[in-house]
């Protein structure tokens, strides 16, 4: 897949975030990484949406854009992760995905309420067990079969924390 375009990626994501850098409203809240798998249209609560498949290039540019925001993002969120879309995660796609949660850890203890992953079958939890397995989270997370189970979730979790989304989003 390295080098081709894919249909994901000629596609444009209507919820894609502004600037990584835009602050809103009193809380400090950074908008959102600045790439069009990730919905920051709920921030802090962030919404990842893998698609079926992606170039290495894009991989790369997703974990960039995140580790990017991470920077500049010192408060508390929450993400939804959906893939349920995913078809194929090569080896060495795995790979950059583990090193890139080890370069984003310090931002998750510090500040993720939690990850809620959404996954439709046993073949994306063992991709998501295999990930986990090189590099095990150390925030809270759970699984979950629909997003709206997994956003309640991670509503919740903010929640607890006393975190509330902008009211001037």
């Amino acid at each position: 897949m390295q080098g081709q375009e894919t249909e994901w990626s000629k596609q444009t994501n209507t919820r894609r975030c502004a600037t990584s850098t835009r602050r809103l409203g009193s809380l400090g809240i950074v908008q959102g990484p600045d790439h069009p798998w990730i919905d920051c249209s709920r921030a802090p609560l962030y919404v990842w949406r893998f698609p079926s498949t992606a170039t290495d290039e894009e991989v790369i540019a997703c974990c960039d854009a995140r580790e990017r925001w991470a920077k500049v993002a010192r408060h508390p969120c929450a993400w939804v992760v959906d893939v349920r879309e995913l078809l194929r995660v090569p080896p060495h796609q795995r790979k950059l995905f583990a090193d890139h949660l080890k370069r984003f850890e310090p931002h998750d203890v510090k500040y993720n309420c939690g990850s809620a992953i959404v996954m439709s079958n046993a073949w994306l939890r063992g991709i998501v067990t295999a990930i986990f397995a090189i590099t095990q989270p150390k925030f809270p997370n759970r699984t979950f079969a629909t997003v709206d189970d997994a956003t309640r979730w991670a509503s919740e979790q903010l929640s607890a924390r006393n975190v509330e989304r902008e009211r001037s989003l």
